[in-house]
């Protein structure tokens, strides 16, 4: 009869004592490599945090004019709007005009159910894509 070579489960039975012995070497190289890993984690964190690095996108004025358009006329997708008033945008004009898009239902609350903003905020969005699409940027 032929024995195979098996990692796991181990053939012997471990008893608490044995354990402690196996698991305190592997606990002891492990700590300072969670420590590190963490520490570098947090660095790239708060860099990113303070900086702002990696935390916008680079956006066209037709792209921004276009994905205004689109929502405006119900052609985005479903989570196209979503996305745009999510990621803040590199270039300060677009990003004032992404960030007035990311509040105008709170500035003209919606009249009828299922409408993201009110008619004065569909107007505002047409006119940023009028603008947009007019300027030489």
């Amino acid at each position: 009869m032929r024995r195979t070579f098996v990692l796991w489960p181990p053939p012997w039975k471990l008893s608490s004592g044995w354990r402690r012995t196996v698991v305190l070497p592997w606990f002891v190289a492990m700590v300072p490599i969670f420590v590190v890993a963490t520490s570098a984690a947090a660095a790239v964190a708060l860099v990113s945090k303070v900086t702002g690095w990696g935390a916008t996108v680079k956006r066209s004025r037709e792209e921004v004019a276009g994905t205004i358009d689109d929502f405006v006329n119900g052609r985005a997708g479903q989570w196209d709007w979503d996305d745009f008033v999510s990621v803040p945008i590199a270039d300060p004009y677009l990003e004032s005009i992404r960030a007035r898009c990311a509040h105008l239902d709170e500035e003209f609350p919606a009249s009828a159910p299922g409408s993201y903003c009110g008619e004065r905020g569909y107007q505002v969005l047409k006119r940023f894509v009028r603008e947009l699409r007019e300027s030489d940027g």
